[in-house]
């Protein structure tokens, strides 16, 4: 995704918005070539217990 979606919790404007700790070690993370995997491309279904779907 290029765009954060309307409930991105990138986003300040949401209610579940991350800590400014969990934004950081999200960045930290991608900027050393490890993958981050937006909310909507998770499926935490019980069955699926988080696999990546994309």
């Amino acid at each position: 995704m290029k765009q954060p979606c309307a409930n991105c919790p990138f986003r300040k404007s949401v209610a579940y918005a991350l800590s400014p700790e969990k934004a950081h070690d999200i960045l930290q993370a991608i900027t050393h070539d490890k993958a981050f995997h937006c909310h909507k491309t998770v499926d935490y279904s019980e069955s699926h217990k988080g696999r990546v779907t994309v």
